[in-house]
């Protein structure tokens, strides 16, 4: 925090939260914009190409093709956390 201003609210059913109505923090969203994505193979790796951001392609055969964690970037370098099987063998 950069500035640690916490206030603790009460409501009525005794239940208390914490709110920081001034303190600073990075900003965070649910959803993002990918800036890059990289799909692993059992041969390598592949950086995926993308015209507008919300689809991929990446020129890729096998069996074993994923999206590792941390794989897919958006601007803020927020990733994936979990592994995306792309052609069912499943993730490790």
């Amino acid at each position: 925090w950069l500035r640690d201003e916490r206030n603790i609210y009460q409501y009525a059913s005794g239940d208390e939260e914490q709110y920081c109505h001034r303190c600073t923090f990075r900003p965070w969203a649910d959803t993002g914009s990918a800036q890059s994505v990289t799909v692993t193979t059992g041969l390598g790796v592949v950086e995926a190409t993308s015209d507008d951001g919300v689809l991929w392609r990446a020129d890729v055969v096998g069996t074993d093709i994923r999206i590792l964690p941390g794989d897919i970037r958006d601007q803020w370098g927020n990733t994936n956390g979990a592994c995306i099987d792309l052609v069912g063998a499943g993730c490790p």
